[in-house]
């Protein structure tokens, strides 16, 4: 009986002890900072070691661009398992919803990688490919030790961009001018330029050192100031929610292209990051999602107006270093300068998107504001990512300025033929006019004899005579400039100031014509001292 006795003991012990394990097994935490969470069923110790690694990542990188505190465009959620767990495994972080993601076992190097190039991308801007490679290779093997930081270690396989950073990164002479480099560059200054400002060598120079530096095989490491983080203090751990959990696994299948996450979604429901996950972005507003990505999809239908603004500027709000929304605004706003406002702005959040500068810079024209376009464009080539990228954006910045100046040629050209024309169109008003006085001046008169001398009752004081060959009339509006050839060889000009006034003799053509006379008519005119006309016979 005892041995029985002694046997469930045993066994009701050895169950409890497997209960326990698997309790242990399915414990999940959760440690977070800043914008990085890890959610972990692989322990306190596991979870702290990872997070720490991400953080000095984070921190000595920020440190290197001029930012601090770096952060990363959306929050960082790594699902740390333990070894062994069936699981879904994929270490490319990608984003999925409003988070980047990833499931590991260990922080590795196509992680450390993938969360390097983020931080670089998220918060500098554009700068050579060679550079940019070379600092996400360098910063991907940071060694760390808690707070203490080593820079320097060697990878599995070195390149020259690698060897490049590393060698102005660690080499006593350029120790610490590395920062001066990177500033310049992401500022648009030429690269020999900036290679001089930062270690007073151009970089032809640098290049044929850096030859040297990969044939002697001497890479050293060297001592960095990490972040001053007591990852047992400070990474508290939380049992972590069942509903977080979930919503992290269902995004990295997502994020990875899995068919399963469509069910795992399915099960969050009603949960805003399932219906936004499924792409019911409608439903996912009505359950309380404070998503950036979903109120901005959400706001893209086409819907009320003003409500779609609202929706936009929600957007912007939840996530202010996301370029989207202002962008997606821009393009619904009927006013130019505010337009502009909301792709500066766009422009400002993501500066090394060269299709950003390039939206900028044709709505800076369309608002006549070509001084700020032409720099547009000049940002918009730094920040292509390729040279054939850049070689496009410039073709596209000289088609726009033939453009602008076929623009303005053209309507300089159609300016001046509206005022010819106008000027042409008052001349023939003139004409009329001066023709219709005529007809009224001389109405209900019988016709006379061409030859016949007209003689006209007037009252005051007889007026001047000049006769001779009428060459001219200059049409300027309702007035009129007559060239006379008088017969003793002078050349004698005169005015008709009011046409109302001006009396023509019944004799031949009567019809006085603006421009040269051909053939030049012979008349009599009458005229103050001053030659303005009052009378004239056509002879």
């Amino acid at each position: 009986m005892k041995s029985i006795t002694l046997l469930l003991r045993n066994s009701a012990l050895t169950l409890l002890c497997a209960a326990a394990a698997l309790a242990a097994d399915d414990r999940w935490i959760s440690l977070e900072k800043g914008s990085i969470t890890i959610v972990t069923n692989a322990g306190e110790k596991a979870g702290r070691l990872a997070f720490n690694q991400m953080e000095q990542l984070r921190f000595t990188l920020g440190q290197t661009l001029g930012k601090p505190d770096a952060q990363s465009l959306w929050p960082i959620r790594i699902v740390l398992y333990k070894p062994g767990k069936q699981a879904v495994v994929d270490p490319t972080v990608k984003l999925a919803r409003d988070h980047y993601v990833a499931s590991i076992t260990e922080l590795g190097l196509q992680t450390r990688e993938d969360l390097a190039r983020i931080f670089l991308e998220s918060n500098a801007g554009r700068m050579p490919a060679a550079i940019e490679n070379g600092i996400i290779e360098l910063f991907s093997i940071l060694e760390v030790d808690g707070p203490k930081v080593t820079l320097g270690a060697t990878p599995a396989q070195k390149d020259r961009d690698w060897s490049r950073v590393h060698m102005l990164s660690v080499k006593d002479a350029y120790r610490g001018r590395l920062r001066v480099l990177i500033y310049n560059l992401q500022r648009g200054v030429d690269e020999d330029a900036a290679y001089r400002n930062a270690f007073e060598k151009s970089r032809s120079q640098i290049e044929q050192e850096l030859d040297q530096y990969i044939l002697a095989g001497n890479y050293e490491t060297t001592r960095l100031s990490g972040e001053p983080l007591d990852p047992r203090r400070e990474l508290i751990a939380k049992p972590a929610d069942a509903n977080l959990v979930a919503i992290a696994e269902a995004d990295v299948l997502a994020a990875h292209g899995d068919p399963g996450a469509k069910a795992a979604y399915e099960k969050l429901k009603p949960k805003p990051e399932a219906f936004e996950g499924l792409g019911d972005y409608e439903a996912a507003i009505k359950a309380g999602s404070e998503s950036a990505r979903a109120w901005l999809e959400f706001g893209r239908q086409d819907r009320d107006a003003l409500a779609r603004k609202a929706e936009l500027a929600k957007a912007a709000e939840l996530n202010p270093r996301w370029a989207e929304p202002n962008i997606v605004l821009a393009e619904h706003e009927a006013f130019p300068l505010q337009r502009v406002q909301l792709l500066k702005t766009a422009a400002q959040l993501a500066p090394r998107e060269s299709s950003v500068w390039r939206l900028l810079a044709e709505a800076q024209e369309d608002a006549d504001l070509y001084v700020d376009a032409g720099k547009s464009w000049g940002d918009a080539e730094r920040a292509a990512a390729t040279p054939q990228e850049r070689d496009k954006m410039h073709q596209q910045r000289i088609a726009e300025d033939n453009r602008r100046l076929d623009a303005t040629k053209k309507a300089k050209d159609d300016d001046k033929r509206k005022q010819a024309d106008d000027l042409k169109d008052l001349q023939n008003r003139a004409l009329r006019d001066i023709r219709a006085f005529e007809a009224k001046a001389n109405a209900g008169q019988a016709p006379r004899d061409p030859n016949e001398k007209l003689d006209y009752y007037k009252e005051g004081p007889e007026l001047p005579k000049t006769s001779g060959m009428l060459t001219r009339v200059d049409c300027q509006g309702l007035k009129a400039k007559l060239y006379i050839d008088t017969a003793d060889g002078k050349k004698v000009t005169f005015m008709v100031n009011d046409p109302k006034n001006l009396i023509i003799g019944k004799s031949g053509n009567l019809s006085l014509d603006c421009g040269p006379q051909n053939p030049p008519r012979r008349v009599v005119i009458e005229h103050t001292d001053k030659r303005e006309v009052k009378t004239i016979e056509f002879h």
